[in-house]
C-alpha cells in the first residue's frame, strides 16, 4: 500500500517550462526576431543548420508585440520556403530538440500566412522531419505552449 507523505512540491512545477530531453526549465528570450539578411547569408553559404538555429535562437516567442512577432513569422516562413527536402533533412539533423520545437511554432504559423504552393510544401516536409525527430511530444508541447506566434485567441474574438 502506498505511504502518503503529504509532500506537494511537485504540484510547484509547471510542465510546459520544461524541456523533455533534458528536464531543465525551457527559457525563451524575449527578443526583437530574426534578421533576415543574415539568414539571407546563411541560405546562400548551404549552412541549413545555421539558418535553423539562428531561427531557433531569434524566436520572438515572448514578445508582447504582435507585430514583431508576424514580421518574424513572415521572415521565417520565406527562407524555410526556400529549403528543398535535402536541405530540410540535413539542416533538421543539425539541430536540437528544443530547437526543432522553435521551428515548428514558425512552421504552424507559416501554414497560416504562406500563400504559395512551394513554401506550403516545404512546411508540410519540415513538419514531417520535426515529427520524425520529436515524435508526438514535440508537436503537443507545441500546440499546446501558452507562447504563440499568432494572435492570442483572447484578442481574435
Amino acid at each position: 500500500m502506498a505511504k502518503n507523505t503529504n509532500d506537494t512540491s511537485f504540484r510547484k512545477i509547471n510542465v510546459d517550462t520544461i524541456d523533455s530531453a533534458s528536464g531543465a526549465p525551457l527559457e525563451y528570450e524575449d527578443v526583437a526576431g530574426p534578421n533576415e539578411a543574415t539568414l539571407q547569408s546563411l541560405v546562400s553559404t548551404k549552412r541549413y543548420a545555421d539558418v535553423l538555429k539562428e531561427l531557433a535562437r531569434t524566436i520572438p516567442l515572448r514578445s508582447k508585440n504582435q507585430q514583431v512577432k508576424d514580421q518574424a513569422a513572415e521572415i521565417a516562413t520565406r527562407i524555410l520556403g526556400k529549403f528543398n527536402k535535402e536541405a530540410i533533412a540535413s539542416g533538421l539533423d543539425g539541430i536540437s530538440g528544443l530547437e526543432s520545437e522553435a521551428i515548428l511554432h514558425y512552421v504552424f504559423r507559416g501554414f497560416e500566412i504562406a500563400t504559395e504552393n512551394g513554401t506550403i510544401n516545404a512546411l508540410l516536409a519540415f513538419h514531417n522531419g520535426i515529427f520524425d525527430k520529436c515524435g508526438n511530444g514535440g508537436v503537443s508541447r507545441v500546440v499546446w505552449s501558452i507562447y504563440r506566434l499568432g494572435p492570442s485567441q483572447a484578442s481574435s474574438a
